[in-house]
């Protein structure tokens, strides 16, 4: 087991990911959540609920990312990105992911089904490893919506931040107008706790925003199929 803790606290270092250990055939496997550039001896875990993944982002993915950031009907409603975003600035992106000893972000692409191909980001940022608390965030290309993606992904990925990072609390930001979104956000267990007055601007016009929580304590059951 020692030999096994110098190799977290290595692996940690080289790629600012989250190891978690998991015993299999009576052996401890190590499987890495990489948050950036696959290292070697790395073994990325890709988990699927039903016909969606969550996983690693990787150089690959870079075009569409860049298509679907710079989309204003992803952005707007996902309150991202107002500015253009060029080749370089989603490479600087990629490369930011996960850096630092101990991230307070993880970032992870939304792949459709056995396809690894990306369909959409999700994300846990914001981290504070001293009250346990992050804010969740996620966007799904336009191409892909309507076909509960979505709710399984945020199931996964609020799944693994509450349980495998042992998070307490999750809040997330959404427009009162994106009614899917928030339908899809109470359906994994978050809970309207405030509202924002005024708080962002869209198209120029002065706009709420809600705040939604998730807890650790919170009794919840896998989102059923679409």
């Amino acid at each position: 087991m020692n030999t096994l803790v110098g190799l977290y606290n290595l692996w940690m270092e080289r790629i600012g990911g989250v190891v978690r250990l998991v015993k299999h055939a009576d052996e401890y496997t190590e499987i890495a959540w990489v948050v950036g550039t696959i290292r070697t001896s790395i073994v990325v875990d890709v988990r699927f609920f039903e016909r969606t993944g969550i996983r690693a982002v990787e150089a690959a993915d870079l075009t569409a990312t860049r298509k679907w950031r710079s989309d204003p009907r992803v952005s707007g409603p996902a309150l991202g990105r107002r500015f253009p975003i060029n080749e370089l600035g989603e490479q600087a992106w990629l490369a930011s992911l996960g850096a630092g000893s101990f991230p307070t972000s993880v970032v992870w692409a939304i792949c459709e089904d056995k396809n690894s191909s990306i369909i959409g980001i999700s994300q846990i940022v914001a981290i504070d490893w001293i009250d346990r608390t992050a804010e969740f965030g996620i966007w799904i290309g336009p191409e892909f919506w309507g076909q509960g993606h979505g709710t399984q992904a945020a199931w996964l990925v609020t799944e693994h931040a509450l349980r495998d990072l042992g998070l307490r609390q999750l809040r997330l930001h959404v427009l009162p107008d994106n009614v899917r979104a928030i339908h899809s956000y109470e359906r994994i267990g978050f809970e309207h706790e405030a509202v924002l007055v005024s708080a962002v601007l869209q198209d120029g016009v002065p706009a709420d925003l809600l705040i939604m929580r998730l807890d650790s304590s919170t009794e919840r059951k896998p989102p059923n199929s679409l």
